[in-house]
């Protein structure tokens, strides 16, 4: 299949060190340019700071992490990251700054190790470790019949879903990303292992710029501040607590998760 996005001639590396913050300016992007999912989104996220973007299917919450990483370019507007258009990026550098992760977890027909060192080849057997007991995978892991040479099955078969969501946690530690996308991380998980997941994401979102899409307000509950989107635009801005305060959007979707009726 055709690649739509490609380095600009002449694009750079993104600078470093990364700081990790992240502007919109101005964004409008629609799949069909007909018809924009986003509409003239401007949104600035300060450096190490937690975001989550909430609000119904479709709304583009997903989409905006994907302007991020130039998955797609925006038909209007600007989206920059520590002051660089993501166009004039290499995409091999943005990508390695920013680094995804879905609420599909893909795991390879191979061993604990393998998979979770995919991220780095080359890092050590110790930083593999401090990365499971960060990710709170290290107990499973060694409980395994071979421990890191137990080979997962195709998909992670042989593990559970939040087995497989800690083993990516840990995977993407390795990494050592400046900024965290975050597309439904806890989605595939069963509420036995949220509690366990949702601890190694604070775990992994320390000291990073983080945007959680997350349809979990366990989750968005941890973040530093939260955005409703809705119509394609921002409707709600602020930290968990005061947008509760205000009783708008977010706290009624708060009394939506407890059952209560509006």
């Amino acid at each position: 299949a055709p690649v739509p996005v490609q380095d600009r001639p002449g694009a750079r590396p993104l600078p470093l060190p990364v700081r990790g913050q992240i502007d919109f300016e101005n964004v409008t992007f629609g799949y069909d340019p007909a018809r924009p999912i986003l509409r003239g989104v401007t949104l600035h996220v300060p450096a190490g700071q937690r975001v989550a973007l909430l609000g119904e299917s479709g709304a583009g919450k997903s989409t905006l992490l994907g302007l991020v990483t130039r998955t797609f370019d925006p038909q209007e507007g600007t989206v920059r990251i520590d002051g660089h258009d993501v166009r004039d990026l290499t995409l091999t550098s943005l990508r390695r700054g920013a680094v995804s992760m879905s609420q599909d977890t893909f795991l390879f027909h191979d061993t604990v190790l393998n998979n979770v060192t995919y991220a780095r080849p080359d890092a050590t057997e110790p930083e593999v470790q401090a990365a499971l007991r960060a990710a709170h995978a290290h107990t499973f892991v060694s409980a395994l019949p071979d421990g890191l040479n137990t080979v997962v099955g195709e998909r992670g078969v042989k593990l559970s879903g939040g087995q497989r969501q800690r083993l990516s946690i840990a995977r993407t530690l390795l990494a050592r990303p400046t900024l965290l996308l975050l597309d439904e991380p806890t989605s595939a998980v069963d509420a036995e292992s949220e509690t366990q997941v949702v601890a190694a994401l604070t775990e992994l979102m320390r000291g990073r710029t983080a945007l959680i899409v997350t349809h979990r307000l366990s989750l968005a509950r941890t973040a530093d501040r939260v955005i409703v989107l809705a119509g394609g635009q921002i409707v709600e801005d602020g930290p968990p607590d005061l947008l509760r305060k205000r009783n708008g959007a977010y706290a009624a979707l708060e009394r939506a998760a407890v059952g209560l009726t509006l």
